[in-house]
C-alpha cells in the first residue's frame, strides 16, 4: 500500500500530466484550459487509486477488515464467534414467576444487564437469560433486581453462572484464530481439530488436547476443558463438547472429555492497611485483586494447556488493593509446600483457598 496522502496522489498525478503537456509547447498554467482539462482527470485517476489500494488491502488477511476477514476466515472453516448471552441461576425466597406470563414479569437487572427467566429448573429455581448477546463480567457479583408487578416475588442476592456468554469477535482475535489454523491446520483427528471443536460449544473457554492411555483411561484422547469463567465448567457444557467430538471421531479413536479441576492455593501476608480502612475491607480488596490473578493465570491455560503461579504476582497483587499502603511478606503454597514460583500444566488451574492477613505497624 502507498504512504501517500490523497492530497499526494492527487499532485504527483496532475504535475506528472501538466509535465507532459507543458513539453508540448502548452501553456499548463492555474486557470488555464490545459489545467482546467487535466485537473479534474487527476482527481478521478486519484479516486481510482485509493479504490484499488483498498481492494488490495481487503484481499490480504493482515489488512482486511472485519466483513472481509469473516468470509475469508470462512474459507479455512474458521466461524466468526458472534456474541452469546448469558445465562445464571437464582432463587427465589418467596413467591413464583408465571412462566407464562411476558418478558416485562419475569425480567430482572443484573449490574446493568437486562435478564428474563427463561426456564425454571426447581420449585424456586429460575434460569435466567439475558436479553442482548455480552460477557457477563462484574455484573454476576451483582445482587439480581426484579423487575416485574408482583410484590411477592423476593429474590436471594447470590447467583449462580450458568453461562459467562460472550462479545462480539474482535477483527484481531478472529485475525488471531485465522493465522492460528493457517500454521497449525486442523485435519480429522489432530489437536488443532479436536480444539477448535470443544471451542465451538458454548461456555468453553479453552481446551487441551492429549494422548492417552487405552488401558489406563478407557481412551485414546483425552480432552480437558476450562470454562468461559475459567474455572471448572458445568457437566452440561462437558456433555455438550462430548457430542459434538463424537459427531466426527476418526476411526479407532476413542474420545473422553473432562472437566478442568480447581487447586487452592494458601497465602499469607503481612500488609500495612491505609489509614482508616475497615479489616473487613482490606481483606475482600486483597480478595479481589487475587481471584483477578488466578482468572488471569486461567485464561493462560485455557490459550497455552499451562500456567505459572509466582509469589511475586501475588505479591503484587495484594500491594495494588486500594486498601493496602504496604506488603512486609508473602507467602505462597501449594499443597501444603511454600513455593516461589509453580507450573500448573496438568488438569488443574489455581484459586485462592485459604487467605490470613496479619496487619503490621508502618
Amino acid at each position: 500500500m502507498s504512504a501517500l496522502t490523497e492530497n499526494e496522489i492527487y499532485e504527483q498525478l496532475l504535475d506528472s500530466m501538466l509535465s507532459y503537456a507543458g513539453g508540448k509547447g502548452l501553456d499548463t498554467s492555474e486557470g488555464s484550459v490545459s489545467f482546467d482539462l487535466l485537473a479534474p482527470a487527476a482527481l478521478a485517476m486519484t479516486a481510482l487509486y485509493l479504490r484499488i489500494e483498498e481492494a488490495q488491502a481487503e484481499s490480504f488477511a493482515d489488512t482486511a477488515s472485519l466483513e472481509n476477514l469473516i468470509r475469508r476466515a470462512a474459507e479455512r472453516g474458521v466461524e466468526y464467534r458472534a456474541a452469546l448471552p448469558p445465562q445464571v441461576e437464582i432463587t427465589l425466597t418467596s413467591g413464583t414467576l408465571d412462566m407464562n406470563a411476558g418478558r416485562s414479569e419475569r425480567s430482572f437487572s443484573l449490574g446493568g444487564l437486562k435478564f428474563y427467566a427463561s426456564e425454571q429448573t426447581d420449585e424456586d429455581k429460575y434460569i435466567l437469560t439475558c436479553e442482548t448477546g455480552c460477557a457477563i463480567g462484574s455484573a454476576a457479583q451483582e445482587p439480581p433486581v426484579f423487575l416485574g408487578s408482583d410484590p411477592t416475588v423476593v429474590v436471594s442476592s447470590s447467583v449462580r453462572v450458568i453461562s459467562a456468554g460472550r462479545d462480539d469477535e474482535t477483527k484481531e482475535e478472529l485475525r488471531s484464530r485465522y493465522f492460528a489454523s493457517v500454521k497449525s491446520a486442523a485435519f480429522a483427528g489432530n489437536r488443532a481439530a479436536y480444539t477448535e471443536l470443544a471451542l465451538g460449544v458454548p461456555g468453553v473457554g479453552g481446551c487441551k488436547a492429549e494422548r492417552a492411555d487405552m488401558n489406563n483411561d478407557g481412551c485414546n484422547v483425552m480432552l480437558t476443558v476450562i470454562s468461559d469463567e475459567y474455572g471448572v465448567p458445568s457437566q452440561s457444557v462437558i456433555d455438550a463438547v462430548g457430542a459434538a467430538v463424537n459427531e466426527t471421531l476418526p476411526i479407532c479413536h476413542v474420545c473422553a472429555v473432562r472437566a478442568v479441576t480447581t487447586e487452592p492455593i494458601t497465602v499469607s501476608a503481612r500488609i500495612v492497611k491505609q489509614t482508616g480502612a475497615e479489616t473487613a475491607a482490606v481483606r475482600a480488596s486483597v480478595t479481589e485483586k487475587i481471584n483477578e490473578l488466578m482468572r488471569r493465570l486461567g485464561e493462560i491455560w485455557a490459550e497455552q494447556g499451562a500456567a505459572t503461579l509466582r509469589s511475586s504476582e501475588v505479591f503484587t497483587a495484594i500491594l495494588s488493593a486500594e486498601e493496602v499502603l504496604d506488603v512486609f511478606s508473602v507467602t505462597v503454597k501449594r499443597g501444603g509446600q511454600t513455593i516461589n514460583s509453580s507450573i500448573f500444566d496438568g488438569v488443574s488451574v489455581p484459586v485462592l483457598g485459604t487467605l490470613t492477613l496479619t496487619e503490621a505497624s508502618e
